[in-house]
């Protein structure tokens, strides 16, 4: 099969309304703007995380609180030295992803500490 050369006439009225289903092609992105959306998004992903464990710590925190009716004591997953059971006002306690809180009678009754 043999293809004619498209004559001027045919190239003008492409030119001027292209027909459907032809895909016009897309201007190449910079690269600095590659860049900047792909920081863009690892941000967001970031900024998720750190909300998403600090809501997650927080909300734990604040039922036992209401529970106990007075600060709970902190067991942290991650302990550095010491005891796993961290009294209010102890460095390290607090609201976080990796605790788990107790009232003090469930903290005697499973660690045996005051």
């Amino acid at each position: 099969m043999v293809r004619k050369k498209p004559t001027a006439e045919t190239l003008s009225r492409l030119e001027s309304k292209p027909t459907k289903g032809v895909p016009i092609r897309k201007q190449k992105e910079s690269l600095s703007e590659v860049r900047a959306r792909r920081q863009l998004v690892w941000l967001a992903c970031l900024l998720a995380v750190i909300v998403l464990g600090f809501i997650t710590g927080m909300i734990q925190y604040t039922t036992k609180l209401a529970v106990c009716g007075e600060p709970p004591l902190t067991q942290s997953l991650v302990v550095e030295g010491g005891s796993p059971v961290l009294h209010p006002g102890e460095e390290g306690y607090g609201p976080g992803l990796l605790n788990t809180y107790y009232c003090k009678d469930e903290a005697k009754r499973k660690f045996g500490t005051d």
